[in-house]
């Protein structure tokens, strides 16, 4: 439901990004001067409450800066970044209008959790900073779709290389391949994480896909024989961009296979 309609408001996003750029600004902007030159006004409205409880509270200073003005800075921020996006086009400047967006983000729950839990008081003009953020960070990512996977699978390479690998070596290699095989097994039984996994590495253009002993591979990356003994991957290792996999060996009986150590790993 979300992939339809941000299809249907693909020529419209780049615009909408602009005008809600244009909407934070000016509500920051208001947040800040109200902060200097009106710091004890109230504005109920209700169901609202209280937003004077909110802009005078502990919780709307940061090391002596209100922020209201910070906020303000980071809109003016991500608003050159779209810009440059716009008019360069550069994968540098994305990366960084990628990152803003998501520290936007995740900042506007942390306040919109203040308000509603800690302050027990809520300003509308606060609110609207924080739906913007949520639009700004959603309608960023539906505008460069694309940019953005590439961004997604390059920050879980560099964690791999960074805290998995490291990680993994410490462990036996028997184990972890053994409990590969059993979470691999349980996700392929659930399709909402084939589909989560799929969005982010499944990948699938006309020229990879061939057709050998009339069995049609989506692109020629495979598992080959030796590692699934099992017949755990199946199901969901085309999510993870397979296109094919080979099963076994498989043997007529079962047997307790070598004496371990047997399996090791090449550095």
């Amino acid at each position: 439901m979300y992939n339809i309609y941000m299809r249907k408001l693909r020529p419209y996003i780049l615009s909408l990004i602009y005008f809600l750029v244009f909407i934070a600004l000016f509500d920051t902007s208001y947040l800040t001067y109200k902060h200097f030159f009106e710091p004890y006004a109230q504005c109920s409205l209700g169901l609202f409450g209280d937003c004077g409880a909110v802009l005078k509270s502990q919780y709307s200073v940061l090391f002596g800066i209100p922020l209201a003005m910070l906020g303000l800075v980071h809109y003016i921020y991500l608003g050159l970044l779209v810009q440059a996006v716009r008019t360069m086009g550069d994968m540098f400047y994305k990366r960084l209008l990628f990152i803003q967006s998501a520290i936007g983000f995740v900042l506007s729950i942390y306040f919109a959790y203040l308000q509603f839990f800690i302050i027990k008081s809520l300003c509308q003009y606060c609110l609207l900073s924080a739906l913007i953020s949520f639009a700004l960070y959603f309608f960023i990512r539906a505008q460069y779709e694309q940019d953005y996977r590439i961004f997604i699978l390059e920050k879980i390479g560099f964690i791999y290389k960074l805290i998995g690998k490291p990680l993994f070596f410490l462990l036996p290699a028997e184990w972890v391949h053994e409990q590969a095989m059993w979470w691999g097994k349980k996700m392929g039984s659930f399709s909402r994480i084939y589909l989560f996994f799929s969005k982010i590495f499944s990948y699938q253009y006309p020229s990879l896909q061939q057709k050998r002993a009339n069995i049609s591979f989506q692109n020629p990356i495979g598992l080959s024989a030796g590692y699934d003994y099992e017949a755990s991957f199946p199901h969901i290792l085309p999510s993870f961009g397979f296109g094919f996999e080979t099963i076994g060996t498989i043997s007529n009986l079962p047997f307790e296979g070598n004496k371990k150590p047997r399996l090791g790993r090449l550095a």
